[in-house]
């Protein structure tokens, strides 16, 4: 940049743009300059020091500098405005909900489980929201290309009961493209207090409020969820990598409308003291599952486990209930042959209410020794209430040829 301008005097000019694409919106900013940017081939306007706070103070962002790539018809003309990057920021939202007029009346516990996890009705305000600051940018400044965050933190507050959920996003990215934006970014989400660094990537169409996200984790453990109601205990007690895949379609009336995981699982182990008493190996796996939002579910499409040798093949079901923070589960697995001893590592420990063993592992456990087995079958039955709906109110059931 060269020769910067002081834009004191241009103040209420550049506050009027603002309220054009933010209207309603409290805007203010410590000092502008204007200069040319001779790489750029274009002047460059310099903010330092901006603070936006929405017109329900809802939201908060203070910005240290953005420099906006302007049009060299001028900055009082407002025209041309075609790129805009912007250095740290920092973003609090203390009602989500009220971005939308579907969950404007929303407690915090209709978008956020016990646990503090999203509720897929979440998606409602931050996809309309979202696509209304879109559709205004590209009215705005039709000469739109890029906006662009060096680093951004965001804090969402939850409620009372819950701590603020915080994620932080680098090198995020919005593209103008066609009648699309797209989207991407570096996010490091906290989960059970451990950060997973997230690649996220994606596709919004501002004219019907829908978008598309994909997004993708690496090498992180299942039990990092350990002790949050709303993943299913299960989790707990994997002691391996997983890398993750998830894509979303959102839209404003429902929020997730659909998605669709793919899970591969490294090599690692489940274990627990009480659980899983002797770890059972796992080499690796893949699991894919769809959701579906009308029925409030997961499909476990398919499910592929290599076990020290064997092989585990299956499918199951997640599905919610209202006012119930946890799924109900239905699992089912096969395998062909497999020994006693490996069949109690990988089957689960249940306990009467006075700490003894319970079910048929138990029997089986105190009676066959060893021996060969054939057409082993695994069912997981538990309902949302974490009641077991198998033989003797058991989560599990095994059956095999002897």
């Amino acid at each position: 940049m060269l020769a910067p301008v002081n834009l004191d005097f241009a103040r209420e000019s550049i506050l009027a743009q603002s309220d054009s694409l933010l209207p309603g919106w409290d805007v203010d900013f410590r000092s502008a300059n204007i200069g040319w940017d001779w790489s750029a081939v274009r002047p460059w306007l310099v903010m330092e020091d901006v603070t936006l706070i929405d017109r329900r103070n809802r939201l908060t962002a203070r910005i240290p500098q953005a420099e906006v790539g302007i049009g060299i018809n001028g900055i009082l003309a407002g025209v041309g405005v075609s790129t805009i990057e912007l250095q740290r920021g920092d973003i609090y939202i203390t009602d989500i909900g009220g971005f939308s007029d579907s969950t404007d009346d929303s407690l915090f516990a209709d978008l956020f489980g016990k646990g503090g996890i999203p509720e897929p009705e979440l998606f409602i305000p931050v996809t309309e929201a979202f696509s209304r600051f879109a559709n205004r940018l590209l009215t705005t400044f039709p000469a739109f290309e890029s906006i662009t965050f060096d680093a951004l933190d965001i804090a969402i507050y939850r409620g009372e009961t819950l701590s603020d959920a915080q994620f932080s996003a680098s090198a995020l990215q919005l593209l103008h493209d066609g009648q699309d934006i797209n989207l991407s970014a570096q996010v490091s989400v906290s989960v059970g207090g451990n950060p997973i660094d997230t690649r996220v990537v994606g596709r919004a169409t501002p004219s019907n409020e829908s978008m598309s996200l994909l997004m993708s984790a690496n090498d992180f453990h299942p039990a990092s969820f350990a002790g949050n109601p709303d993943f299913p205990k299960f989790l707990n007690y994997l002691d391996l990598p997983v890398g993750l895949s998830v894509s979303f379609d959102l839209n404003s009336q429902v929020g997730v409308q659909s998605a669709n995981l793919e899970a591969s699982l490294g090599e690692g182990e489940l274990f627990d003291e009480r659980v899983f008493p002797y770890p059972a190996p796992i080499d690796y796996g893949l699991i894919t599952a769809t959701y579906d939002n009308l029925e409030r579910s997961v499909s476990v499409d398919r499910i592929d486990l290599a076990l020290k040798g064997r092989t585990v093949t299956g499918s199951g079901l997640l599905f919610w209930q209202l006012d119930k923070p946890q799924p109900g589960i239905q699992f089912d697995l096969k395998l062909n042959a497999v020994t006693i001893e490996e069949i109690l590592k990988y089957w689960p420990t249940t306990f009467y209410d006075d700490g003894r063993e319970r079910g048929a592992r138990a029997w089986i456990s105190r009676n066959m020794i060893r021996g060969d087995t054939a057409n082993v079958d695994f069912s997981v039955a538990i309902s949302p209430d974490g009641v077991g709906e198998l033989e003797g109110n058991s989560p599990y059931l095994l059956t095999f040829d002897f």
